[in-house]
């Protein structure tokens, strides 16, 4: 695919936009830079994206943040990173800013109330659709016995109980010492 120039203004917008309806954090985020970044604007491909979540979630902070700055850094360099991170960034400090403002009022209203429960399955549904969307290319493009990682992480944690960093941390010494036994390293 030719890859497509952005503008910094377009940049700015698309984040600010992605930022501001983007209830439930960075997984949610993917799904959204994926339509606008890979469907919309084509400025680069799906496995830069799973390449770039990676790299964002293995890193500290914000996952969403994390994204956001590595998307437009491979967009438009270190000015694209700059706008994405304050366009990322403000929409929430405005909101939380006014939230903040009538907070006692929000927790007591039904119709508010109502409308978080609405948004929780909206985010949950979003999650879902991605972690589908991540297995079936994970799918594609691991070997079978990093398939079997999957399954045994997911049992680890909703089975026995075992703290997500400890799961991630087991499949990055398993799948470390795997490669190097195979590649003879």
């Amino acid at each position: 695919m030719e890859k497509k120039k952005m503008s910094l203004v377009t940049l700015f917008k698309e984040m600010f936009l992605m930022s501001s309806m983007a209830f439930g954090g960075g997984y949610v985020v993917i799904n959204m830079l994926r339509d606008t970044f890979v469907s919309k604007y084509e400025v680069f491909e799906e496995e830069d994206l799973l390449d770039m979540a990676a790299i964002a979630q293995a890193s500290p902070g914000a996952i969403a943040v994390n994204l956001a700055t590595l998307s437009a850094s491979k967009i438009r360099g270190i000015k694209g990173l700059i706008v994405s991170l304050v366009g990322t960034v403000l929409p929430p400090l405005i909101i939380i800013g006014l939230v903040s403002l009538v907070y006692q009022d929000l927790i007591q209203n039904a119709v508010v109330l109502a409308l978080f429960k609405g948004m929780e399955a909206g985010v949950a549904a979003s999650i879902l659709v991605l972690v589908i969307d991540m297995y079936k290319d994970l799918r594609l493009t691991v070997a079978p016995w990093m398939m079997l990682l999957v399954w045994v992480s997911l049992v680890l944690a909703l089975v026995f109980k075992v703290h997500v960093i400890a799961i991630i941390f087991m499949n990055l010494v398993l799948c470390i010492v795997i490669s190097m036994a195979v590649n003879k390293v």
